[in-house]
């Protein structure tokens, strides 16, 4: 099959797999269209047994970058259907992520700052609501993320710190090499202590989490190198 098409914006409800059902496709696809995303060269296994629905190994091209994905979605439960979740992306467009993929909005809003390409690694599970939406509030599971290149702007604290400080060091800011690993829990995402070190010899140590309901607990401390004291003397003040 050279191509498919899926309807952008289809009504969202939930989906039962019947029971008594026992078979496995393979399966390859030139190019498939699904809500934002555009996926290329697209190939898995798709078995449904026992109730559940696995997706085997299913790897494409999109956004850039490659991803290879394993899901199982059980609907033989008492109570909500849950979804487990296996992903890994390399070298995705961060703009275009953080734009078309609704779970990176929810895990990591604040990559609509940053611009370069990422990597990342996430494993979980969670309820599937009545609407067949995710219930982010069951989320359980943990992530990685990479990138060798990024750049980040345009982020109203760093804007509000830097005219406070009288300075434009705090603007268009680039780093190499960064990484951080978080988990989410009780309708919330933890980040691990991480220092994002930029070209320009500031330094921010991050550590804190926040809600899928938007709330916000972080605690950040800012290293100012020693050529920028005058600014950081009227930060301080």
């Amino acid at each position: 099959v050279q191509s498919a098409k899926v309807e952008s914006n289809p009504p969202a409800q939930l989906f039962k797999v019947p029971a008594g059902v026992d078979f496995t496709i393979i399966a390859q696809l030139g190019k498939v269209y699904y809500k934002k995303l555009t996926l290329e060269k697209l190939k898995g296994a798709v078995v449904i047994k026992d109730q559940i629905l696995h997706v085997n190994d299913l790897s494409a091209s999109l956004l850039g970058g490659t991803a290879k994905i394993n899901t199982s979605y059980n609907t033989g439960l008492t109570g909500p259907p849950e979804l487990s979740f296996k992903y890994e992306t390399s070298n995705i467009d961060i703009q275009q992520a953080s734009q078309q993929l609704d779970m990176m909005e929810k895990i990591l809003p604040g990559l609509k700052f940053a611009h370069g390409s990422i990597s990342s690694a996430l494993k979980g599970n969670g309820k599937i609501k009545d609407d067949g939406t995710m219930d982010y509030n069951t989320l359980e599971g943990d992530g990685k993320i990479q990138s060798p290149d990024i750049r980040i702007a345009d982020i109203p604290v760093l804007d509000q710190v830097g005219k406070m400080a009288k300075t434009n060091a705090l603007q268009n800011l680039e780093a190499k090499n960064i990484s951080s690993t978080f988990h989410f829990k009780n309708g919330r995402v933890f980040f691990d202590p991480a220092v994002i070190k930029f070209i320009n010899g500031y330094d921010i140590h991050l550590q804190g989490s926040h809600g899928f309901d938007q709330t916000m607990d972080y605690d950040l401390q800012l290293d100012v190198p020693t050529k920028e004291f005058g600014g950081a003397a009227s930060l301080a003040q």
